[in-house]
């Protein structure tokens, strides 16, 4: 087969066709071309799957939110990491007799504006899940560079700074909020799988902070 003839084959061939639109966009964004039958050029954009994206993690606590916010900002500042605090209102459905309510309840935030906690949020407000008391939900937003290993560390030694058990409630609180309710199993379910030990040999404990090694926020641009 001649030069020619290759040219020629690679010119009438559709699979060849498609690889030869592909080759210049190889860099950067991934601009994927494929002709349609009716032989019009279809774009796709998309972003590069290597950079992380961040993780939103809920947990359901007892401890009040101004503790939840407290002990964040005590790592913090051990860190030396810039963060700033604001306070506002949130929907949340209190369970009645028939049927949920909604209403305003108030939530603390917390922010790390620099060091290698750079983009982590803490959100904290308070749920009532039965007819009367009420439950702390901690929300954290994780950048992508802290996902994993860095993340479990952060929140070892988040819990260990606060006064009692945050995945633990005693009889009393139990049958004040509702006896009955998943959130005290789902609690400890949820810590445990970032690597706490749940039992009730587990608690108190002591964590090593400030953290050495994090990936740097930078590493994502």
């Amino acid at each position: 087969m001649t030069a020619g003839q290759t040219d020629a084959g690679v010119a009438n061939h559709p699979r060849l066709v498609q690889l030869h639109w592909m080759a210049p966009f190889r860099s950067g964004f991934l601009a994927k071309q494929r002709l349609s039958r009716c032989g019009t050029l279809m774009t796709e954009t998309r972003q590069p799957s290597c950079m992380a994206r961040p993780r939103s993690v809920t947990l359901e606590v007892n401890i009040t939110p101004t503790q939840a916010i407290r002990a964040l900002r005590e790592l913090a500042d051990a860190a030396g990491w810039e963060w700033e605090r604001e306070e506002g209102s949130r929907l949340v459905d209190r369970m009645m007799i028939i049927m949920p309510i909604a209403q305003a309840t108030r939530t603390f935030r917390m922010a790390i504006l620099s060091g290698d906690g750079e983009g982590l949020i803490l959100t904290a407000w308070e749920e009532v899940a039965g007819p009367k008391g009420g439950i702390t939900k901690v929300e954290w937003i994780v950048p992508g560079h802290l996902t994993g290993g860095p993340f479990r560390e952060l929140l070892k030694a988040w819990c260990s700074r606060h006064p009692n058990c945050p995945w633990r409630w005693s009889f009393g609180q139990r049958s004040v909020i509702g006896f009955l309710l998943p959130v005290w199993r789902r609690s400890r379910k949820e810590f445990h799988r970032f690597g706490l030990d749940t039992t009730r040999k587990g608690w108190p404990f002591e964590a090593k902070w400030p953290p050495i090694g994090w990936p740097d926020a930078r590493e994502e641009e």
